[in-house]
């Protein structure tokens, strides 16, 4: 009898290694499959927004920045002749 390993909220950590070694038919392993492939687009499509939420606030925080006057340039003190 294998003992299962659970975190403090009584889940069980390695439950998707359970399911594939329990798979008993190839329409069950296909579904797990897509199961997968539909949680890694999901994880993409939220980090590519989280990433373009970052990108235009930071964008509009440097728009909103004073800028600073250019300093002019000092004239070189020209040597008495």
């Amino acid at each position: 009898m294998s003992e299962r390993i659970e975190s403090k909220d009584g889940a069980a950590p390695e439950l998707g290694d359970d399911e594939f070694n329990e798979v008993s038919s190839d329409l069950y392993l296909s579904a797990l499959i897509e199961i997968g492939l539909v949680l890694f687009v999901i994880t993409l499509v939220i980090n590519a927004l989280s990433r373009l939420l970052i990108w235009s606030v930071t964008r509009e925080v440097k728009a909103k920045a004073p800028r600073e006057a250019p300093t002019a340039v000092a004239a070189k003190p020209q040597a008495a002749a």
